[in-house]
């Protein structure tokens, strides 16, 4: 939780060391890789990412943060590709679905990520009360929708 609270230069001098003592550890590359993101080493975060999910198959925040910096490289094909993977596969098995409205708005689409916020609201899932500090979504702060979608989650009327 302390990485979205900025400074990624500073966190990734601290994490650079964990993660060379535990390089196995799913968790930590995937949060190593989501400050080298937003300390714009997007490729670097890509390899952290992939990393994950060879790790960790089916990591729930893995292909989200994979997809994240495919599409802020520019790989828009590839992104939408593990987009529709993971779709079929919410056919039979649950997903992250605040993890599937992040894919959907960092590819463009932020309609399809409103539907999968609204469907995370549903199913009270517990990252909606990080999203107002979670920079994954800080390009929808200040839209209206966004707005009230959150506060109905500090009001507590999800569900």
């Amino acid at each position: 939780m302390f990485s979205l609270a900025g400074r990624w230069e500073q966190r990734i001098r601290e994490f650079q060391a964990a993660v060379g003592r535990r390089a196995r550890a799913s968790g930590l590359r995937r949060t190593f890789g989501f400050c080298g993101f937003y300390a714009g080493r997007v490729n670097e975060a890509r390899e952290e990412f992939e990393r994950v999910l060879e790790l960790s198959v089916g990591d729930r925040w893995g292909t989200p943060n994979l997809v994240q910096a495919l599409a802020a490289l520019g790989e828009t094909a590839k992104a939408q590709q593990l987009v529709r993977e993971i779709e079929e596969r919410a056919l039979h098995e649950p997903i992250g679905r605040v993890g599937m409205a992040i894919m959907h708005h960092w590819l463009g689409d932020d309609d399809a990520a409103f539907r999968w916020l609204e469907r995370s609201i549903e199913a009270r899932d517990y990252w909606l009360v990080m999203l107002r500090f979670d920079p994954s979504m800080m390009r929808l702060r200040g839209n209206p929708r966004f707005e009230a979608l959150m506060q109905r989650v500090r009001a507590g009327t999800v569900g």
